[in-house]
């Protein structure tokens, strides 16, 4: 997990996307997670000041991805002539297809998506 390629914040958030999907929310400390990420929990306050934080920042992250990959799915079907009940339902359901086969991280996050839904 201690890629050097990606920053701190982003291997934090990484380190908890993949800990809190396997472990839950209260299962997995900050110390797990900076443990994972290779940082000390410093980094961990500097960058979202608390566990709540870091949990909103994971799923903004996420959310915001699949956001606009939808909607860049949208537009698209929007001009394809004619518009199809089955183009407009392909925007919203790939972008998330795509997520969940993702080994990048996607996977992680669809199964911690399962733990609180």
């Amino acid at each position: 997990m201690s890629n050097p390629h990606f920053s701190t914040k982003e291997r934090i958030l990484s380190a908890a996307e993949d800990l809190f999907a396997r472990s839950g929310f209260a299962g997995a400390s900050l110390r797990q997670v900076t443990a994972s990420a290779n940082v000390n929990l410093a980094a961990v306050n500097y960058h979202f000041g608390s566990k709540e934080n870091l949990i909103n920042e994971l799923f903004k992250r996420r959310l915001d991805e699949l956001t606009a990959e939808r909607t860049k799915a949208l537009n698209k079907a929007l001009v394809t002539k004619p518009l199809s009940l089955e183009s407009i339902l392909e925007a919203f359901v790939s972008p998330a297809l795509h997520l969940a086969s993702d080994r990048g991280g996607g996977q992680s996050f669809v199964r911690l998506l399962a733990r609180v839904c």
